[in-house]
């Protein structure tokens, strides 16, 4: 029996078409993750009939998927990758939020996650940028592997773009790091867009995708819908 997981669509935020869908841990959000290597590697080594799944039942063009630095230095797990190579898949970097990892592991990461991109067709996503320590540390550990076009998307996390509802600084930070990124040709993605007040906000700082409440469930159905017409 394959685990439950949800897919949250990634929309164009010029067009309102979807582009991808993240697939995630649990048919709703807020889910108990698994707690223990072991669990983390079965959760993984289903990835291949999961994101096959997702593929074959929806619209979507490609799943993203998530692992973060420990997990990217696990063996088992780096087979599980492994056999992904075969199909459209973006892999986010996330932060390792429970867990304090050094720079050697972050490297290390960095160095693992640009060959199997590289080796295996993956586009790299750079998730939670703002959310805590070490997104900058990861940010360097893939750029210095190569130029910037390692890296196909940086994630804005949630919480740092809703700051921007009551802090007109934290706007203009984040609207620094948006141009920051688009100078260097990497596209952002800007979680938890809830209103269409946050969708204005968003398409306002520059940003070129977004994922959020916004788009489900009404909306979702008729983008569903749209991008599926765009797409013959």
């Amino acid at each position: 029996m394959l685990p439950s997981y949800r897919l949250e669509p990634i929309i164009h935020l010029d067009k309102q078409q979807i582009a991808w869908a993240e697939l995630l841990f649990g048919a709703t959000p807020g889910p108990s993750l698994p707690n223990s290597v072991v669990e983390w590697r079965k959760w993984y080594q289903m990835l291949p009939l999961l994101v096959e799944e997702a593929l074959s039942e929806s619209s979507f063009e490609m799943v993203a998927v998530n692992v973060d630095t420990v997990h990217l230095l696990d063996s088992t797990i780096r087979d599980s990758f492994g056999k992904l190579a075969s199909y459209p898949v973006m892999v986010e970097w996330t932060e390792r939020r429970d867990q304090q990892v050094g720079r050697i592991e972050v490297d290390e990461a960095g160095d693992y996650l640009v060959s199997i991109a590289r080796d295996c067709g993956f586009k790299i996503a750079l998730d939670d940028m703002g959310a805590g320590e070490d997104a900058m540390t990861r940010l360097v550990a893939l750029l210095r592997n190569g130029n910037p076009d390692v890296i196909d998307v940086i994630k804005i996390d949630g919480p740092f773009f809703q700051a921007c509802r009551s802090c007109e600084h934290v706007e203009q930070v984040l609207r620094l790091y948006i141009a920051m990124f688009s100078e260097l040709g990497i596209s952002t993605c800007i979680e938890w867009i809830e209103t269409p007040n946050d969708l204005e906000l968003a398409q306002s700082l520059g940003a070129c995708w977004g994922q959020g409440y916004y788009w489900r469930p009404e909306p979702l159905g008729q983008l569903l819908l749209e991008t599926r017409c765009a797409h013959g």
